[in-house]
Order: structure tokens, then sequence, then C-alpha cells
């Protein structure tokens, strides 16, 4: 720095009096521009004294005193956060094209003062949007997950509570130490892998990425996993006549391999897994386990019920269409597993051009990534969400269409 420092500006080359009903025409509303035409001075010199005079008290905020392009006041756009909110929660969301289309409305409908472009466009401009988030963090975008009606309406306090008396009846019978409870459920593994965000070239319509083919194969894989994070070696069907060993080269450790036709979990294969599920726990009539599972056909057979009963099997089965909110693998496990597998399949492609995913692949890109995405965190956190293991019930009536509406 200089040793001696002339100051470039004069904060009193003009009277201050101007100066300060600039900054009070400021506090109270008006803009920076319209406060320094009617009363002679410049927005800089109105800003430096505003900024003055919050040094020591409050962070000076400039977004604060610029209120003028705000349309609605922030009463108003409370109650349009809450009915955004309350939208998002019931399974209707709203995009940003139909808000700026809510906003346009509601703005023509109170007669406020709102830029002519949205009276052109019968809508709210992108920029309000982008104001409109920041002004309220506790809204974001995300990509919604399709949920059915079946699911939506199924998923209700009723049933909720009827799985969780259940639940809390057999941890009192049997006195379940978390090690012996278990959730099982199956999980599609295809040859054809679904393409992850890419870089490339800005202005670009279209991105193109090799995959093996437009319709690959399914490879099902049943997981179980355990309230204290662990998981078992899987199960693998492979969509074949007849199972060969070289399907399960690479595989996870200790992993089990079957052949089925469609490749899908039939009543059969489901009593061979238990059988591969008792080796694994050693459970026995003296030592009794509980696993929990959906109620799909392929779980439900007399065979299975008595090979259960006969090995200390005690199985609860979830409500109907509500294995997406109330399923630890579900919740926390199966989606982290399939964005990983994904990407290994796309390193696969990069590595082996010109060559296709096969089944034989399949159990070796699972061994990559399954002890990656089957950690304990994760798992543990499945069953601590659901409200399973510890058994907590809290807010899990409240979530779901059904719940909402009842409000």
């Amino acid at each position: 720095m200089v040793r001696n420092y002339k100051r470039k500006t004069n904060l009193t080359e003009r009277p201050l009096q101007p100066l300060q009903r600039a900054v009070e025409a400021v506090k109270q509303g008006k803009s920076f521009r319209k406060a320094a035409d009617e009363f002679g001075v410049t927005t800089t010199r109105i800003w430096r004294i505003l900024k003055r005079l919050s040094k020591g008290k409050t962070q000076l905020n400039h977004s604060q005193l610029c209120r003028t392009r705000q349309v609605f006041s922030d009463a108003e756009e409370t109650i349009l956060v809450a009915y955004l909110i309350k939208a998002s929660r019931i399974g209707f969301p709203l995009d940003t094209v139909t808000l700026r289309s809510l906003a346009y409305d509601l703005a023509e409908r109170n007669n406020k003062n709102m830029p002519a472009s949205w009276s052109k466009r019968k809508r709210a401009g992108k920029d309000w949007v982008m104001s409109f988030r920041k002004r309220h963090t506790e809204l974001t975008i995300r990509v919604p997950e399709a949920t059915s009606i079946a699911r939506a309406a199924a998923f209700n306090t009723a049933n909720v509570n009827t799985f969780f008396e259940k639940l809390k009846q057999l941890y009192m019978k049997h006195s379940f130490t978390p090690e012996r409870v278990f959730n099982v459920d199956e999980t599609a593994l295809s040859t054809c892998h679904k393409p992850q965000k890419v870089i490339t070239e800005s202005g670009v319509k279209q991105v193109s990425q090799l995959v093996s083919q437009e319709r690959g194969e399914m490879v099902t894989m049943l997981g179980i996993v355990n309230a204290i994070g662990n998981a078992i070696p899987p199960c693998l069907i492979f969509p074949r006549v007849h199972f060969k060993d070289s399907m399960l080269m690479n595989a996870p450790a200790g992993a089990q391999g079957f052949a089925n036709t469609s490749g899908w979990m039939n009543k059969d294969k489901f009593v061979d897994c238990l059988c591969h599920f008792v080796r694994q726990t050693r459970c026995s009539p003296e030592e009794k386990v509980l696993v929990i599972l959906d109620n799909h056909l392929s779980h439900v057979s007399l065979q299975a019920a008595d090979y259960c009963r006969d090995h200390g099997i005690v199985l609860l089965s979830l409500p109907p269409h509500c294995s997406h909110r109330m399923q630890p693998l579900d919740k926390t496990v199966f989606g982290p597993l399939k964005t990983q597998y994904n990407n290994v399949c796309r390193d696969w492609m990069c590595i082996n051009p010109g060559k296709r995913i096969t089944i034989h692949n399949v159990a070796g890109l699972l061994g990559k990534v399954y002890p990656r995405a089957l950690t304990q965190e994760n798992i543990f956190s499945g069953f601590k969400n659901t409200g399973i293991f510890p058994l907590d019930t809290g807010d899990l009536p409240r979530e779901g269409l059904c719940a909402e509406l009842c409000d």
C-alpha cells in the first residue's frame, strides 16, 4: 500500500441532508435508483452509507433492500410455499412450468403489479422462479419416483399399524435380537445398463452412449440382510433351463446360483433360496429368526411354510403395495446398488469395445459393487428409517397419499 494515500471520493462534496433522506427512503422500501433520482445522489453513495450503518450490527443483504421486482408479498409467498409442499406430499408435485402458470394466475386474480412479459406469455418468467427458490431454500427440484395409485392407496394408517402390531408381538414372544431380524427381497440386474449423466459439448441436442443391446436379459438377485447391517451372500436366478458354474464367475463370495426359464423367482426357487439362507444363518427351531418380506406370489406356498416351520424361520409379510416405504432393502440398499451396477457396466463397455454384456458377465459385475453398496451403514439405515429395528412407528403412518388426504 502507498505511504500517502489520497481518498478518491469525498462524501462531503454534496450536502448530507438529501443523502440522509435518500437512505431513509431506501430503508422504507424504495428502490436505489428511484431514491437516487429523487434526491439527486448516486446509488453508490446510498449503498456506502447503508453498509456503514450496518457495520457491526447485522450483515447488509442487498436482496433485502431491493424488493421492487417481488410480485408477491412475504405472507403470500409463504402460503404458496405451503401449497407446493402439500401438493408434493400427497403425490401431485408441481413442475416449474406449472408453477409459473400458477404464479401468473395468482398475480392476475389479485391485480398484482407484474412484468409485461407475464401477460404476454400467460406465465411468470424463469427469473422469477430462480429468485423465488433463492428466497425459499426449503424448496428444491428433484426427479419424482413413479408411484402407482395402488401403492399410494395401500400405504395408509390402518395397514401400517396392523403390521407394526404384529411385529411388536413377535418381538415380545421370541425376543428377537437384531442379528436375528432379516429382510429378504428380489431385484433385477439387466445386461442392458441405464446410462448415467455424462459430460458433453454444450448446445448438442442429443448425446448417445453405447449399451449392450436395446432390450437386455434380466437376472434376479435375492438380497438378504439383517438389522445389525450384515449381508448374506445373495442368490442369483439366471434365465436358462440349466445352471452352469461359469455363470457365477467372479460373483460375490458365497453366492448361490439357480436357473429358471424366465429368470424370475418362483415357488420352487424360493424354497431353494431358503435352503441357502438356513445354511448361512444356521437357524433352528431352538434359535429362531425373523424374516420380513413382501407378499409376492412366489413367497406364498405350502412347501415354503413347512420348510420355515421345520427350520425355525418366522415369516412376517409386509402390507400389499407398501414395500417401497417399509422394506429396508428397497429404501436404502437397492438404489445405491443399481447406480453402481450401471457405472461398472458403462466402464466394462469402455474397456471391451465391440463386445456385449451377457448373463455370464452379470455375476462378475455384481461382485465389484456388492461390497460397496451393501454396506453396514446403508443396511442399518434401512431398518432404522422404516422403523423395523429399533421398533419405531413415529412418522410412517403420516406419509403417503391417503394419510395426507385424511388430514
